[in-house]
């Protein structure tokens, strides 16, 4: 599996290749420290609430960040899809070579988010497919 995906990947131009993917985190989750007299066991109160989880989607190329966006809760297929749609639609259009590069995330491999690529003529590569074709 890995050495179809290296041999696949090798015969491509980084220049090439756009990766996406999206991450979660909270505000509210950070490391905390406090102070307390020597030989006292340090504790702080903090509040139970942990706030809103936020989710950031990037598209990144070797140059740098193509674009990006942070929401309120998590992504889906109908999230993704706009983001393509807003982002990167654009981008596409003036690196017409270019290969869109996805992980395995469910929603990447919708019938739907995949018919929005290819009928906008973006090529799209992810491990999930040359696992399977492979």
């Amino acid at each position: 599996m890995a050495r179809v995906y290296g041999n696949e990947m090798n015969e491509i131009s980084l220049h090439r290749l756009v990766f996406l993917d999206e991450t979660g985190f909270n505000l509210q989750t950070s490391q905390r420290y406090c102070n307390s007299p020597k030989n006292t066991k340090a504790f702080m109160n903090v509040k139970a609430n942990k706030g809103i989880n936020q989710s950031l989607m990037c598209a990144i190329d070797i140059h740098g960040v193509i674009d990006y966006e942070i929401v309120s809760g998590a992504y889906n297929g109908d999230r993704f899809k706009k983001f393509i749609t807003e982002k990167l639609f654009l981008y596409f259009e003036e690196h017409k070579l270019s290969i869109l590069m996805m992980n395995n995330c469910r929603f990447h491999h919708r019938q739907d988010v995949l018919g929005l690529l290819n009928s906008n003529r973006i090529s799209n590569i992810s491990l999930f497919r040359l696992i399977l074709h492979s």
